[in-house]
């Protein structure tokens, strides 16, 4: 099963599941959590009286770790540049350095970096 950007395990044993090393943004923790508690729902479709309740459980646990209570992660805005830009430049804009400009261009599907379209709608972190 997937969910944007990452492979989530339908391992039936909990040893076999490796917690993601992190989310990129709190939008994406919320898509993980998203197709990890849906997957749940379409089981518990099926699941014997025995285990309903233990996935019930599971499915709350998840609810309350993804993300993680002590994460504190950027949420996804966005911005929309008035004119075309080379992407370090409206990085330097957006964050005051230049450590996000892979994100921009990665999370946006930037063809030519030194040419980021203005007038194009773009996601970027709300903070860093």
């Amino acid at each position: 099963m997937t969910a944007p950007g990452r492979s989530v395990s339908t391992a039936t044993d909990p040893t076999d599941v490796a917690p993601p090393a992190g989310y990129d943004s709190y939008d994406d923790a919320v898509a993980v959590r998203a197709a990890l508690t849906d997957r749940i729902d379409t089981m518990n479709e099926t699941a014997p009286d025995d285990v309903y309740d233990e996935l019930v459980q599971v499915r709350a646990d998840v609810s309350d770790a993804v993300p993680g209570p002590t994460q504190s992660l950027a949420h996804l805005v966005t911005e929309t540049p008035p004119i075309t830009v080379p992407a370090l430049v409206l990085t330097y804009r957006l964050y005051g350095n230049l450590f996000l400009t892979e994100d921009l261009i990665s999370r946006n599907h930037v063809r030519y970096p030194g040419f980021v379209p203005g007038g194009q709608p773009l996601q970027v972190l709300s903070h860093v």
